[in-house]
Protein backbone atom coordinates (compact mmCIF):
# COMPACT_ATOMS: atom_id res chain seq x y z
CA UNK A 1 0.00 0.00 0.00
CA UNK A 2 2.91 2.32 0.66
CA UNK A 3 3.93 1.81 -2.97
CA UNK A 4 0.68 3.57 -3.88
CA UNK A 5 1.45 6.43 -1.49
CA UNK A 6 -1.06 5.23 1.11
CA UNK A 7 -0.16 5.35 4.80
CA UNK A 8 -1.75 3.00 7.33
CA UNK A 9 -4.03 4.74 9.86
CA UNK A 10 -3.83 7.95 7.82
CA UNK A 11 -5.31 6.71 4.54
CA UNK A 12 -6.64 3.26 5.44
CA UNK A 13 -7.19 0.86 8.32
CA UNK A 14 -7.14 -2.92 8.34
CA UNK A 15 -9.66 -4.99 10.27
CA UNK A 16 -9.25 -8.71 10.92
CA UNK A 17 -12.33 -10.75 11.68
CA UNK A 18 -14.10 -14.02 10.92
CA UNK A 19 -16.88 -14.24 8.40
CA UNK A 20 -19.57 -16.68 9.52
CA UNK A 21 -22.28 -17.89 7.17
CA UNK A 22 -24.97 -19.56 9.27
CA UNK A 23 -26.78 -20.81 6.17
CA UNK A 24 -23.93 -23.27 5.53
CA UNK A 25 -23.49 -25.01 8.87
CA UNK A 26 -21.61 -22.11 10.47
CA UNK A 27 -19.10 -21.96 7.63
CA UNK A 28 -16.23 -19.70 8.81
CA UNK A 29 -13.41 -17.96 6.99
CA UNK A 30 -10.80 -15.47 8.21
CA UNK A 31 -11.59 -12.05 6.76
CA UNK A 32 -9.31 -9.08 6.06
CA UNK A 33 -11.06 -5.77 5.44
CA UNK A 34 -9.13 -2.79 4.08
CA UNK A 35 -11.16 0.34 4.87
CA UNK A 36 -10.16 3.37 2.87
CA UNK A 37 -10.43 6.67 4.68
CA UNK A 38 -11.28 9.92 2.88
CA UNK A 39 -7.63 10.84 2.32
CA UNK A 40 -6.95 7.37 0.90
CA UNK A 41 -9.89 7.64 -1.48
CA UNK A 42 -8.61 11.02 -2.68
CA UNK A 43 -5.12 9.66 -3.27
CA UNK A 44 -6.47 6.69 -5.24
CA UNK A 45 -8.67 8.97 -7.34
CA UNK A 46 -5.67 11.19 -8.11
CA UNK A 47 -3.82 8.10 -9.35
CA UNK A 48 -6.80 6.96 -11.42
CA UNK A 49 -7.39 3.89 -9.24
CA UNK A 50 -10.55 2.57 -7.62
CA UNK A 51 -11.35 -0.07 -5.00
CA UNK A 52 -11.33 -2.88 -7.58
CA UNK A 53 -7.88 -1.98 -8.86
CA UNK A 54 -6.63 -1.68 -5.28
CA UNK A 55 -8.04 -5.12 -4.46
CA UNK A 56 -6.33 -6.52 -7.55
CA UNK A 57 -3.01 -5.01 -6.37
CA UNK A 58 -3.51 -6.51 -2.90
CA UNK A 59 -4.28 -9.94 -4.37
CA UNK A 60 -1.24 -9.78 -6.66
CA UNK A 61 0.96 -9.02 -3.65
CA UNK A 62 -0.70 -11.77 -1.59
CA UNK A 63 -0.06 -14.31 -4.36
CA UNK A 64 3.62 -13.40 -4.31
CA UNK A 65 3.89 -13.99 -0.57
CA UNK A 66 1.63 -16.98 0.10
CA UNK A 67 0.19 -20.01 -1.64
CA UNK A 68 -3.14 -20.21 -3.46
CA UNK A 69 -4.25 -22.85 -0.95
CA UNK A 70 -3.85 -20.40 1.93
CA UNK A 71 -5.51 -17.57 -0.01
CA UNK A 72 -8.47 -19.81 -0.80
CA UNK A 73 -9.21 -19.86 2.93
CA UNK A 74 -9.12 -16.06 3.44
CA UNK A 75 -11.67 -13.44 2.40
CA UNK A 76 -10.21 -10.06 1.40
CA UNK A 77 -12.44 -7.01 1.02
CA UNK A 78 -11.84 -3.34 0.21
CA UNK A 79 -14.41 -0.85 1.47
Amino acid sequence: MSGLGLQRLEDYVIELSTWVDIEFDDWRKPQIIVKLLNSGLRKLNEKGLDGFKLLNNILDLALKTTSREVLAEILIMVE
